[in-house]
């Protein structure tokens, strides 16, 4: 109890203390203590956020998204230096080389002198 009770003032006072925090979800799995909770309002409208709440999680999808391919690398279910047609199929990246007039493009870390810090998940950006 004491650690849901922890956890609880913890989510509170984040979103109270942070004006541009409008509200929060956090849910915690742990060997010892399994907990979900919400605090402050889901919309702009003044509905409360619950722990089931949905809401656009805007640009950090991109951090979400790079944080869950390290640790499927890890476990070795994706191989961050292989190139992306291996995991989407072309009717998937088709087009992705142009946007808006500009070429961005694929580029294959691997026939290139580049940086460790510049690959990512087999393109440059």
């Amino acid at each position: 109890m004491k650690g849901s009770q922890t956890l609880r003032a913890l989510l509170d006072r984040a979103v109270m203390e942070d004006l541009a925090v409008r509200g929060g979800c956090l849910l915690v799995e742990a060997p010892e203590l399994a907990w979900e909770g919400a605090s402050g309002l889901a919309d702009p409208r003044g509905l409360a956020m619950q722990p089931d709440s949905q809401f656009q999680a805007a640009s950090i999808t991109k951090m979400i998204t790079a944080t869950c391919l390290v640790m499927l690398s890890e476990g070795g279910q994706v191989d961050l230096d292989a190139g992306i047609d291996r995991y989407l199929a072309s009717s998937i990246t088709a087009g992705l080389h142009d946007y808006r007039g500009r070429s961005y493009g694929f580029r294959d870390h691997r026939k290139a002198a580049v940086e460790p810090h510049q690959r990512c998940c087999g393109f440059l950006r």
